[in-house]
C-alpha cells in the first residue's frame, strides 16, 4: 500500500477524522489504516485498542466528538 493511499482522506475515512479529533501524528493514523487494511474492517471504525478491538463511529459516547468526526467526514471525505 502507498502512502498516498493511505493518508488520502477518503480512505477509511472516520480513522481520519478520530485521528484528527485527537490530535494524533500523522504516523499514527496511516497505522490505524493500515491494521484496518489488514483486518478488511468496516469503514466506520475510527481505532483499534490494545485489547484488539475495533470502535467505530457509531459507539462514540461523546457527542461532540461524534459530531466532529461526522462533520469531518462530510467536509473531506467526499
Amino acid at each position: 500500500m502507498t502512502d498516498r493511499k493511505i493518508m488520502d482522506r477518503k480512505y477509511y475515512p472516520f480513522i481520519h477524522a478520530w485521528g484528527k479529533y485527537m490530535m494524533s501524528h500523522d504516523y499514527y493514523i496511516a497505522g490505524q489504516k493500515e491494521l484496518a487494511e489488514r483486518d478488511n474492517a468496516s469503514d466506520r471504525i475510527i481505532y483499534k485498542s490494545q485489547e484488539g478491538e475495533w470502535h467505530t463511529i457509531d459507539n462514540v459516547g461523546n457527542p461532540e466528538a461524534k459530531q466532529f468526526c461526522m462533520d469531518w467526514v462530510a467536509k473531506y471525505a467526499k
